[in-house]
């Protein structure tokens, strides 16, 4: 789990060999179980290969994981993040061709017609009161150009009451939100090879947004 492995400049997550970097600069340069807990999931299901978008990249997770099964993907986030962390990580571990790195600012995202896709996804991103309505305009904004996207929000809930606002403001804005049931995490836990216990990843929620 990602709390035990903060100090760690590298991490060895599966195939992938990642950089992180935790000096207090950016909460986006260092691994949460949040993307852990996301990609263990994608991985269980087996989701048939498409075009997908990730909000919040950080070091490169489920991107770099996305990509290995066939993906074509979008890794989003700011540029120090990408230049810090998430493109070295693309570029180490041969994600080019598939994972491409942009960068995506939630107070002003601009999208092309070339911005529709199979899946819309995001973790560790609910953590700022300043950047909720931001992130959720953003994902309106994708949701609205593929109304057949799968939407996944991966959060842990460490300030309930920033969780709350979220899920309030998302509703307010047309969103239907389904928290996908904490058995089904657990089993694609198992399934990912990860021996961790249920206080482990406690906190963590993975929901579903529909518009």
């Amino acid at each position: 789990p990602s709390q035990y492995t903060k100090h760690l400049p590298t991490l060895q997550c599966g195939q992938f060999n990642l950089k992180q970097s935790d000096d207090g600069r950016s909460n986006g340069t260092a691994l949460w179980l949040g993307a852990q807990v996301l990609t263990a999931y994608l991985t269980a299901a087996n989701l048939p290969p498409g075009r997908a978008i990730e909000l919040g990249s950080g070091i490169g997770l489920t991107a770099l994981t996305l990509g290995s099964q066939h993906w074509s993907v979008v890794a989003t986030d700011l540029p120090f993040v990408i230049d810090t962390v998430l493109r070295p990580n693309i570029v180490a571990n041969g994600g080019n061709d598939r994972v491409t790195v942009r960068h995506l600012d939630w107070t002003c995202p601009i999208f092309t017609d070339e911005d529709e896709y199979d899946l819309i996804l995001t973790a560790d991103t609910i953590y700022d009161s300043t950047t909720i309505r931001p992130l959720l305009d953003t994902i309106h904004a994708l949701t609205t150009r593929s109304p057949r996207a799968l939407l996944l929000v991966c959060l842990e809930r460490r300030d309930p009451s920033l969780v709350e606002k979220f899920f309030d403001q998302a509703m307010l804005i047309g969103f239907v939100c389904e928290q996908i049931p904490a058995r089904k995490l657990s089993k694609a836990l198992k399934k990912s090879g990860a021996s961790w216990t249920r206080d482990d990843w406690d906190g963590v929620e993975l929901w579903r947004l529909k518009l």
